[in-house]
């Protein structure tokens, strides 16, 4: 029913069906079943479970469209927890929901603990939102007088995010869209020229980045620091031409052909 009135554009009434749905399998859960203590899975391997995640889904999906962005955020959570094998691909959008919700120290410390390492920085996603995270921590930090050295800036992050997926730009440019002579210069550069990697996995996560991200880049803050850090990637190159052969490396083997789910 929920489909039925999507197709007819009758948003609110989905919603409403898609909630209905929720509270049938929320009464239909064994007594002691506990989602919310992280220690309960319900693989989606099996047939009965799969309806719970599409409604999950479909209801964060409906709490963004809200603006209900913490929410949002917390059933990204759940879903995630449920099936470690992320069926649903919340990991490609739990960086979202956590920079409009402004959770930013969480989604950092997420970023370092998920797993048990930290090559999910190497999602087109997470690679732009870290750098984005911290960019606001650091202000946080301006306004608290304090600095964690430790930490590479937003601008570096910025620098890896760009070196490891530079045609995130060019899509990035024709969505928000970026109207100024600055991005027209930076595109003319070589690096920056292509909106395709070749890998069809890589482009594929790219598209779905933008897609659902390019709202956040209309902030004049971050179209500076992504600027900002694109002219630098620029610089770079210019003095050293073996880091584009480097970083295109990094990025065949993180997403092999191999591997393509």
């Amino acid at each position: 029913m929920a489909e039925y009135f999507t197709v007819l554009g009758e948003q609110p009434m989905s919603a409403d069906a898609i909630a209905r749905c929720l509270y049938a399998l929320e009464c239909a859960w064994h007594p002691m079943f506990n989602p919310l203590q992280g220690n309960c899975q319900l693989k989606f391997k099996h047939d009965t479970n799969k309806p719970i995640f599409t409604a999950l889904f479909t209801h964060m999906k409906n709490l963004d469209r809200r603006g209900c962005h913490r929410s949002a955020l917390e059933v990204c959570k759940l879903l995630l927890s449920l099936d470690s094998d992320d069926p649903m691909g919340a990991i490609f959008c739990i960086d979202y929901f956590a920079l409009r919700a402004e959770e930013y120290a969480w989604l950092e410390k997420f970023s370092e603990e998920y797993k048990s390492d930290n090559s999910i920085w190497l999602f087109p996603n997470f690679s732009y939102s870290l750098a984005i995270c911290r960019f606001y921590l650091e202000r946080e930090a301006c306004k608290n007088d304090g600095m964690n050295a430790e930490k590479s800036s937003s601008t570096d992050l910025m620098k890896q995010a760009l070196m490891l997926h530079p045609s995130v730009i060019k899509k990035l440019v024709a969505k928000v869209p970026l109207k100024d002579r600055t991005w027209t210069d930076i595109l003319q550069h070589a690096f920056f020229r292509s909106d395709q990697t070749g890998i069809p996995s890589v482009d594929h996560l790219i598209n779905i980045y933008v897609e659902r991200d390019y709202l956040i880049w209309r902030l004049p803050d971050l179209q500076k620091l992504l600027s900002g850090a694109a002219k630098l990637v620029i610089e770079t190159l210019e003095s050293n031409k073996s880091e584009v052969k480097d970083w295109a490396c990094v990025r065949k083997e993180a997403f092999s052909s191999e591997k393509n789910e």
